[in-house]
């Protein structure tokens, strides 16, 4: 299955009716659209403040659905307006391969992605990986970790993403509090262009 994820920066003023027919127009390409799988939801405020507000993650079963879903006039119409209320230039995008199951409704999903810095070679981008996989992997609350690489079909993309399931918010709080979510940090932070992060975490399928 490949995925594309998007976040968005709410732009400021942004009302709550507005990013409403936000997640109103997601919800009609979800039931709409050729897509295979789809979610969206707003930032729940939990991780730092540069977070962004909103995200949607959506599954083709193979390229040439992903194709057509991008020619689909609808998901031009709704991506458009989103781009009107939102921060364009910090629009985040990313495409990768994954076979995981649905998460529960309701539970947390965190989605973080980074670009490398230069220099790295692919020994260290993995090795760093599989520690990202062992410190979320590790806490009770973590249902599922899933790391991936941009598959390169556009330009300007972050280089992979991160993506992890909590039971719950008070699941990601306490991991966030504790010692491995410090050793992640401390081991991405020489490693990814702190710039070029993005991260948010929205409850599943609840909007």
């Amino acid at each position: 299955m490949i995925r594309r994820i998007v976040l968005w920066a709410w732009r400021d003023g942004v009302t709550a009716a507005e990013k409403l027919r936000a997640k109103e127009g997601l919800a009609y390409i979800w039931f709409a659209s050729g897509v295979d799988g789809m979610d969206f939801g707003e930032d729940l405020a939990l991780g730092p403040a540069a977070n962004y507000g909103l995200a949607m993650e959506r599954d083709h079963v193979d390229r040439e659905s992903w194709d057509v879903y991008n020619d689909d006039p609808q998901h031009d119409r709704v991506g458009s307006y989103i781009d009107s209320i939102t921060e364009m230039e910090r629009t985040a995008r990313i495409d990768y391969e994954h076979d995981t199951p649905t998460p529960a409704r309701y539970s947390v999903r965190h989605v973080a992605m980074y670009s490398w810095t230069d220099g790295l070679t692919s020994n260290d981008r993995r090795t760093a990986q599989d520690d990202v996989r062992q410190l979320l992997g590790g806490h009770p609350a973590v249902h599922n970790v899933v790391v991936g690489d941009d598959l390169g079909w556009r330009e300007g993309h972050p280089d992979w993403v991160v993506e992890a399931v909590f039971g719950d918010a008070d699941g990601f709080r306490d991991w966030q509090r504790g010692e491995a979510a410090a050793r992640l940090a401390a081991r991405l932070g020489p490693l990814t262009v702190a710039e070029r992060g993005a991260q948010i975490q929205h409850r599943v399928r609840a909007g």
